[in-house]
């Protein structure tokens, strides 16, 4: 006489959500150079020199800097919300914030440029957890 021992479904290995690490750092590092890029647009011979490099800096002449100034801070925020997110294992959604808002930031310099490259750069590792 044989005897089976009941057949039960195997169950399938549960996995941390993955942590894409060198998005976190390429979006925390694009989010201090927006931060920074921001800040610095104060300085009015920054702010005529920048606005040589990128020809639409100029249309924004009726606005005080101060509104390029909060506008980079609060994209300097999302890049940082963004990088959080990766980092507790929401990439998809950490990309989805960085990516953004990192070409949105070129409106004013980009993070003088390398925080606008290293944000899009950030938001392709978030997207694929690297």
């Amino acid at each position: 006489m044989r005897f089976y021992a009941p057949s039960l479904p195997l169950a399938s290995p549960i996995y941390p959500p993955s942590r894409p690490i060198r998005g976190f750092l390429a979006s925390l590092v694009a989010g201090i150079l927006i931060t920074l890029n921001a800040a610095v647009l104060l300085s009015s011979g920054f702010y005529t020199f920048w606005s040589g490099i990128f020809p639409w800096i100029p249309f924004f002449e009726p606005f005080p800097p101060w509104i390029l100034f909060i506008l980079g801070i609060i994209l300097g925020v999302l890049v940082f919300i963004g990088s959080a997110l990766m980092i507790l294992g929401h990439g998809s959604i950490g990309a989805v914030v960085v990516f953004p808002a990192s070409v949105i930031s070129l409106i004013f310099g980009g993070g003088f440029i390398a925080g606008f490259v290293l944000g899009i750069i950030g938001g392709i590792l978030g997207m694929l957890g690297r």
